[in-house]
């Protein structure tokens, strides 16, 4: 009988519960370098080099582009709002749905026939069609360069030719960075008369 309680008692304290099940699966995943848990920021810039966010796949030359001009806006909203943003079917986004895309993310674009060169480097990062046959986004210019993320490849390169023309697409914020308030379009009237 004695033997028979040590038996069980062996048994109940090798058993593991539902909890301890959890806890061991987890210090696995750990030590094999599955990584648990990743920010927004960290999946963003991995989605820049990679052009995959969670189901989001870039396979066009526009979709390429969503996210390292929503890095270089910096951008900070959350993935799931994305990917609300986004159209059904995302990967391979043309012109109309990157600009849908922005708008709902509450970012406007403008579109003029501009030169490269002659754009003002206080209207960057932006939107460019016309250089290659694919768009690019104009990032910044650095010592009389202009560095480009080109969706072709998806790497930042800086462009020799800037006398290129085509459309420039322009973005601007409907909110303020500091409040994320809409921004007013008219100034309030005093009530005082």
């Amino acid at each position: 009988m004695t033997s028979n309680l040590n038996t069980k008692k062996t048994e109940a304290s090798n058993s593991k519960g539902p909890a301890r099940d959890l806890i061991d699966t987890l210090e696995n995943r750990v030590q094999k370098g599955i990584i648990l848990s990743v920010s927004d920021a960290a999946q963003m810039i991995e989605a820049e080099k990679t052009g995959k966010i969670g189901s989001f796949n870039a396979k066009s030359p526009y979709a390429s582009c969503l996210i390292p001009l929503l890095n270089a806006l910096g951008w900070r909203g959350s993935i799931r709002g994305l990917f609300e943003a986004l159209p059904h079917f995302a990967d391979s986004l043309d012109l109309t749905e990157f600009r849908s895309t922005l708008a709902h993310l509450q970012y406007k674009t403008v579109q003029t026939t501009a030169q490269i060169s002659q754009i003002d480097e206080r209207l960057f990062p932006c939107l460019f069609a016309g250089w290659q046959n694919h768009p690019i986004i104009i990032l910044s210019k650095e010592e009389g360069r202009v560095r480009i993320f080109d969706s072709a490849d998806r790497t930042e390169k800086f462009l020799e030719d800037t006398s290129v023309t085509g459309k420039a697409y322009f973005i601007s914020s409907e909110y303020t960075t500091q409040t994320n308030k809409k921004k007013q379009t008219k100034p309030q009237e005093n009530w005082v008369s």
